[in-house]
This record gives C-alpha cells, sequence and structure tokens, in this order.
C-alpha cells in the first residue's frame, strides 16, 4: 500500500517531536552502554538534531573506542549492526531494526 503525505507528515512530526522508533532505540542504546560503562558519543544526524539541525534519519551513528569493541560486540548491543575502522575510531551503525 502507498504511503499518504499525512501519513509522511505523521512519521515526521513523531521523529521531531522525539517519539520515533529511532528515538527509542537511541535511548536504550545510551542505557545499555552507560550500564556497561563503556564511553560513547553520537554522530551523524542525531548529533546534528541535538544542536538544532532538523534533519530525519533511520539509524544512530555512533563512536566507540578501539579498546571498548570487544566490550560491546559481547552483548546484542551491536546486533544488526554494521561497522566500519579506521586508526582510532571503530564506528557501528545501529538501527531499529531489532525491535
Amino acid at each position: 500500500m502507498r504511503e499518504t503525505i499525512l501519513d509522511v507528515a505523521k512519521r515526521a512530526d513523531a521523529f521531531f517531536m522525539q517519539r520515533s522508533p529511532i528515538h527509542a532505540a537511541m535511548r536504550r542504546l545510551a542505557t545499555t552502554l552507560g550500564e556497561m560503562e563503556i564511553p560513547f558519543a553520537i554522530a551523524g544526524a542525531m548529533a546534528a538534531n541535538a544542536h538544532g539541525h532538523q534533519r530525519t534519519t533511520a539509524d544512530i551513528d555512533i563512536l566507540i573506542r578501539r579498546e571498548n569493541i570487544g566490550l560491546s560486540s559481547n552483548t546484542s548491543v551491536g546486533a544488526g549492526s554494521t561497522s566500519s575502522r579506521d586508526r582510532k575510531t571503530f564506528v557501528t551503525r545501529s538501527t531499529t531494526s531489532n525491535g
């Protein structure tokens, strides 16, 4: 079934009111990493939104130090994620596809 403009507007409204599934996933992710005492930073569109930019997104970009990679990969934190490595950081993209 095709999505109507009203459906799109409702989804955007939920996002900008911070009631979207992506916001719920970000809160769960932040809570879990905090409980595990793993330092992290939110990046990408979610970080830009926190600084006043208005942009929707379908993922959560986080930065985790290389020495903490093993800590997060032993749990469901990284389930369904994709990652890329560079010299100083490990970047994980966590989506809401895991519920």
